[in-house]
């Protein structure tokens, strides 16, 4: 499956004929009758992308809105994501467990670790990742840093009831009164790694 039609960013998804097959039970035990007219294409050796994206259009008319297209379209590569963000872990543990190296080295890293537990719904993880960060970008002077960081622990701290009064003040001064003119982490962290 290809997307983009209209835009020049294309994403291309792969599944098996097994994934379509499981996704279809899914939608039939959740949308019975709605899925009436709805039939899964028998499985062929080759030619049949095509009549499988018809099948994906004609599916996402009558219930588009559920969970599962999400689900069928992006699990894969979340559990993939995950995947190598353990390669990364282990990457700075590396960093962090040789003496000589700098502090800075970590921090680009242990911000995208912190974005990608938050994209994957581990707050308790990002959180320790984010408080991991802050003393280099603190001891360094990391500005770039520093807002993105502090905003998404009091968030992620928030969530999850923690005391964030003391990161709350730190973030305003970090921020000068200016909130809107600071970019997310998620933000700083996609320029510093597409650069």
């Amino acid at each position: 499956l290809t997307t983009g039609t209209f835009s020049p960013h294309h994403v291309t998804v792969r599944r098996s004929y097994a994934h379509f097959s499981c996704f279809h039970r899914q939608l039939k035990t959740e949308f019975g009758e709605e899925l009436e007219g709805v039939e899964l294409p028998g499985p062929r050796l080759c030619g049949w992308g095509r009549e499988l994206q018809d099948y994906l259009s004609c599916a996402f008319v009558v219930c588009g809105h559920s969970p599962l297209f999400v689900r069928f379209l992006t699990e894969q590569e979340l559990v993939a994501c995950s995947r190598d963000l353990l390669h990364v872990v282990s990457v700075v543990m590396v960093v962090f467990a040789h003496p000589r190296q700098s502090g800075t080295r970590a921090v680009p890293t242990l911000a995208a670790m912190a974005v990608c537990h938050c994209d994957l719904g581990r707050p308790r993880e990002a959180l320790a990742t984010a408080q991991r960060a802050l003393p280099p970008v603190r001891r360094y002077g990391m500005r770039r840093y520093r807002a993105p960081l502090l905003r998404l622990l009091v968030e992620v701290g928030h969530s999850l009831g923690r005391p964030v009064a003391r990161l709350q003040e730190e973030l305003t001064v970090a921020e000068d009164g200016r909130p809107a003119s600071s970019p997310s982490l998620k933000e700083v962290v996609l320029a510093d790694f597409a650069d």
